[in-house]
């Protein structure tokens, strides 16, 4: 696990990549951030934020646009479709980008897809099992897993939604 928790579109690389797209007359027309979950939520938060300094610092309109569901699949795959010409930033969580990938078979996109900007938010994601399981480290879980294969279940929830 790498990549850490929210990317988007500020920081001192997202500061050298707006320098330089600016030189070439970037942007001339609106930024949209999707954003991967529901509007209201702790991310959509955080774009709206940046949005609006990124939307002073720019001199141009940014919209946030929410496309949640799949865990962010929906978005990153809605990002992914589109040019990469810098208009569509996908605001993603770190769950969106570790967790997917392993949860989802069938994925049309990857994480490398994508160019990184930022990290702008860091939360750890924690691993709990049930005490009946009797795993108390993370290397006891790999051999109870291959011993129990009928009783893995998994879930996750992402906190920052």
């Amino acid at each position: 696990m790498h990549h850490p928790l929210i990317r988007t579109l500020l920081g001192a690389t997202a500061a050298l990549w707006i320098a330089a797209a600016a030189a070439q007359g970037w942007p001339d027309k609106p930024i949209t951030l999707v954003v991967g979950t529901p509007a209201a939520g702790a991310v959509d938060a955080y774009a709206r934020t940046i949005g609006e300094s990124m939307s002073k610092t720019l001199g141009q309109k940014l919209i946030v646009e929410n496309k949640p569901g799949a865990n962010g699949n929906i978005s990153a795959e809605y990002v992914y479709r589109e040019p990469s010409d810098g208009y569509t930033v996908w605001v993603g969580t770190q769950s969106m980008v570790e967790i997917n990938p392993s949860v989802f078979a069938n994925l049309r996109w990857k994480f490398d897809d994508f160019a990184s900007l930022i990290k702008g938010v860091e939360a750890p994601l924690v691993l709990v099992a049930h005490p009946d399981m009797h795993v108390k480290t993370f290397a006891e879980l790999g051999p109870w897993l291959k011993a129990h294969p009928a009783q893995a279940l998994a879930g996750s929830v992402d906190c920052s939604a």
